[in-house]
């Protein structure tokens, strides 16, 4: 009776025994208990990250740097912002940039959360991170896990209207099915192959436009320059506005009187002109001659190149010149009753620099009785 008794009270004894021990050692779930592989202990320092949500992050989780684990979460707190304060164990070897900034990541789809700790995307590592660091909410990022994508998918699968895309797509070939449209697609098509035809000439117009544009904006200071003179030009024309508009009504005068006389002499105008059309045929026929004979009367009494013997005001040359008296005497309508030849000036041989006579025609002309040899002679100071 007394063994009966003891085991009926001591059964109820055993659990509160089994409390008190688990109590006494402080445990705090399967979290608690000491893992394999864990980082921790003394040579290591203590990285704290404040994210903004630390959903499925428990204490244990690895942290890592460009995929390699480099330490472990030690624990994850809620501070007074209500954001996720989690303590990160990393090794002493482990030098972390002083740039580094924290992410919470899965290593696959249905993955173990980690915390990632690495430079920002596109920068380099710059420094070493500082002990005992607290990295804030602004340097750290949450990535979306299964659980976010699954439930935005669902919120679209179910209140994103999908079912309207088929309505769409329903009026989309009704609308097609018209002949207006596929008139319309065949002329785009009609339009893009003129393009494609035309597609040197366009290639070579844009080369010319953009030698046009360089060398406009080789001129830019001309251009803004004649840009900035043209307020004084307008400026100008505003201020001569009253004699502008004073000098067009004239000219609407002008014009009502003119073409009344213009339509009147019209016939006769257009006559005068056919007349004119066979002296400008011929004057046309002769334009070489006519051309000839412009340039040798503007050098006349000398030749063609007697202008180049012209220097400033005056003019230097030597000649001979051999006059028949008989023929002045026919061409000034003189007879003189005589038609012995006058002697003329001995030639000689080679070029010797002739002398310079006195008066030269005086020792050409002989005396001639009466008539036009004595009038020269008398004027060129000779004797009869």
């Amino acid at each position: 009776m007394n063994t009966a008794r003891w085991l009926s009270l001591s059964k109820p004894l055993v659990p509160l025994a089994l409390l008190a021990l688990l109590a006494g050692c402080g445990y705090d779930g399967a979290s608690s208990l000491p893992l394999p592989g864990a980082i921790g202990g003394k040579n290591t320092y203590r990285v704290t990250v404040v994210l903004p949500d630390a959903t499925n992050l428990v204490a244990k989780e690895t942290c890592r740097s460009n995929d390699t684990v480099i330490g472990s979460v030690e624990s994850v707190e809620l501070d007074k912002n209500l954001k996720a304060r989690v303590v990160c164990r990393i090794k002493d070897s482990v030098k972390l940039p002083e740039n580094v900034v924290a992410s919470l990541s899965e290593t696959s789809l249905l993955g173990e959360r980690f915390v990632a700790l690495d430079p920002p995307p596109g920068e380099k590592a710059t420094g070493v991170l500082a002990r005992n660091t607290v990295l804030p909410a602004s340097s750290t990022r949450t990535d979306p896990d299964v659980e976010m994508v699954f439930g935005a998918l669902s919120q679209v699968l179910n209140g994103g209207s999908l079912g309207s895309i088929e309505t769409i797509t329903r009026e989309l070939n009704t609308a097609f099915k018209g002949t207006d449209v596929g008139a319309d697609i065949d002329s785009l098509n009609a339009v893009v192959a003129k393009f494609n035809d035309h597609r040197d000439e366009i290639s070579a117009s844009l080369v010319s436009l953009d030698r046009l544009s360089t060398r406009l904006a080789r001129q830019r200071a001309a251009i803004g320059a004649a840009l900035d003179s043209i307020p004084g030009g307008l400026a100008a024309l505003d201020r001569q506005r009253t004699k502008l508009v004073a000098t067009l009504q004239k000219l609407s005068d002008l014009s009502r009187t003119a073409v009344p006389l213009i339509d009147a002499t019209r016939k006769n105008t257009v006559a005068d002109l056919k007349h004119l059309a066979p002296v400008l045929t011929q004057l046309s026929k002769a334009g070489d001659e006519l051309a000839t004979a412009v340039t040798r009367i503007s050098t006349f009494p000398f030749p063609d190149n007697g202008l180049s013997t012209i220097k400033g005001d005056f003019a230097g040359f030597y000649g001979t010149f051999e006059l028949d008296v008989d023929f002045l005497n026919h061409l000034l309508g003189t007879n003189t009753g005589s038609s012995a030849p006058l002697p003329t000036t001995p030639r000689t041989t080679g070029n010797p620099k002739p002398s310079t006579p006195t008066n030269p025609l005086a020792t050409i002309l002989q005396p001639v009785t009466g008539g036009l040899g004595d009038l020269l002679n008398g004027l060129l100071g000779g004797k009869p």
